[in-house]
């Protein structure tokens, strides 16, 4: 017998839990809804919600992890925004 979308969608739950077991059930949910209004979710068949989900699992396995050192040194980085451009007007840019 071949697996309905709710079964799907349990099973990819499933797996996001396994593979992502600080973040609860709403986290997913919600990350996966955003940007889909409210009023929509009502008429979301269980395809869609199968697909939309299964889209936020790709995305969020290819989310790689930054330790806080990487993340310092983009914001001090960031902030040093101001020179690049210096460096582009004196190569006439």
């Amino acid at each position: 017998m071949s697996a309905t979308y709710y079964h799907k969608i349990i099973k990819l739950l499933a797996e996001l839990k396994r593979d992502h077991p600080s973040l609860s059930l709403g986290k997913h949910l919600a990350t996966s809804f955003d940007g889909l209004e409210t009023k929509y979710l009502w008429g979301l068949t269980d395809k869609n919600l199968y697909h939309t989900l299964q889209k936020y699992q790709i995305s969020i396995d290819m989310d790689v992890p930054h330790d806080e050192s990487e993340i310092d040194k983009i914001l001090r980085d960031g902030m040093k925004i101001s020179n690049v451009h210096e460096l582009n007007d004196d190569d006439g840019y």
